[in-house]
């Protein structure tokens, strides 16, 4: 194999013709080959059905090559999800190669080999380079996109199924591992949904129909198991969505990825089994729709991304609307998560900031009572609340409103140094004086 592969003439003939023709077949562009395998098939061999694992970054399908044999039978089956080819290796000449190439999420099974011989070269197919989206029909594209969306006036999501299903081995998912067409659509949708209020996520999908019919009826869940923004980033999971606001109504009317038969759930004396739709979507969220998806935070990492993706987002607009959503991401932030998922600094203080812009007092409150335990120092925290005071309260300022949890839940040394030091954060001397008294007293 070694001599076959440092031949710099199958090496030209392989990039230059076999590739070629693999690549375009299925699609892609700016691929390489890299040699994996020499297998030797002989009567009586076979292959059950499989997926080639996606061993590596950048990995997005298989090239076989079959070099010259007399052989019979040993054809090839493929299959993804309702779509089925069978591929004939014995129908061309003895002296020819013969090249086979698939995604690496397309199940595929070698039947018997009846006679002869087949030897063959298996080479990883591996994206190189990202795809030029720049060409004037995608742009038009991008344009007509944008302005279909930027008159829609609903607030769900919406979920494209994309062509292919990507495994754990490119986890966490991203546009740039995207193969074939899925890449040039979540392109094209990210670059609509720039200034068009819309934002494009990707998510691994599960739909379950539950064939219980004891009574004649069936029930059915539809999960995003992870969604990650398009660079990667891993956003929520675990979120239940509505299968009636996919765009293709006809996604769970196939073939499906899996099913299982009998068994018991919960609730429930007998089970039929049930079926599994899985697919890799694309997620298009409005801005104003992100309070939805923020009950699914589960770890530190989420939580901060999510609000601070909200904060960058609606910082700078005076739109209600958007201002909505970000006190909804905020809310479902402190709503009793933060005694499983401990904030950051950066969550602590992003939340901080809307509760005091929105004079949501009670925002304020669940953070305070939530997270201010999670807070190395106080000392911040306080000197914002004292510039929010002198900026936006009147002089009449309900203190224990706004510090009484302090005061309940901070060491006597700690909380002393809150009453010395608090009135220098504001300018105002009535205001110095009233909270001095307040302090005093809430101190004796």
């Amino acid at each position: 194999m070694s001599h076959l592969t440092s031949n710099q003439e199958w090496e030209s003939y392989l990039d230059n013709h076999v590739l070629k023709r693999a690549a375009d077949g299925l699609g892609l562009e700016k691929v390489a080959a890299r040699l994996q395998k020499l297998l030797l098939y002989e009567k009586g061999s076979f292959f059950k059905p499989h997926k080639d694992s996606e061993t590596g970054p950048g990995m997005v399908g298989t090239l076989v090559v079959s070099l010259p044999s007399r052989l019979k039978c040993g054809e090839v089956h493929l299959s993804i999800r309702s779509e089925k080819r069978t591929l004939a290796t014995d129908t061309a000449p003895v002296w020819d190669l013969t090249t086979l190439a698939w995604f690496s999420d397309v199940t595929h099974e070698v039947a018997e080999l009846e006679d002869g011989y087949r030897l063959v070269l298996t080479y990883k197919l591996i994206q190189t380079l990202e795809l030029n989206q720049s060409a004037e029909f995608f742009h038009q594209q991008v344009e007509r996109l944008r302005a279909i969306l930027m008159m829609r006036d609903s607030t769900q999501p919406l979920y494209y199924p994309l062509d292919h299903l990507y495994s754990k081995a490119v986890w966490p998912l991203s546009v740039a591992k995207m193969k074939g067409r899925d890449h040039a659509v979540c392109q094209l949708l990210h670059d609509a949904c720039i200034d068009s209020g819309m934002l494009v996520l990707i998510a691994h999908m599960t739909h379950i129909e539950y064939h219980d019919d004891d009574y004649g009826k069936s029930d059915e869940v539809t999960t995003l198991e992870r969604v990650y923004t398009c660079d990667g980033t891993r956003l929520i999971s675990g979120l239940i969505v509505d299968k009636k606001d996919f765009l293709r109504q006809d996604a769970f009317e196939g073939e499906p990825t899996s099913e299982t038969f009998g068994g018991y759930r919960v609730g429930y004396y007998h089970c039929q089994g049930n079926s599994q739709y899985k697919y890799t979507v694309a997620m298009l969220t409005p801005w104003q729709s992100l309070g939805k998806i923020a009950p699914s935070m589960r770890t530190p990492g989420e939580l901060v991304f999510v609000v601070s993706l909200a904060d960058r987002k609606f910082r700078n607009h005076r739109d209600l609307t958007l201002e909505l959503a970000a006190a909804s991401i905020c809310e479902c932030a402190v709503n009793d998560r933060w005694k499983k998922v401990r904030p950051t600094q950066t969550t602590f203080r992003i939340i901080l900031h809307w509760a005091l812009e929105m004079n949501s007092s009670g925002l304020y409150q669940q953070e305070i009572s939530c997270g201010l335990k999670w807070i190395e120092s106080q000392g911040p925290v306080v000197a914002i609340l004292g510039q929010h005071v002198q900026s936006s309260l009147a002089q009449s300022v309900e203190w224990e409103t706004w510090l009484g949890h302090f005061a309940e839940n901070s060491s006597l040394a700690a909380w002393q140094r809150i009453v010395e030091q608090f009135p220098d954060h504001i300018h105002s001397s009535d205001l110095q004086h009233s909270f001095k008294a307040w302090g005093q007293a809430r101190t004796d």
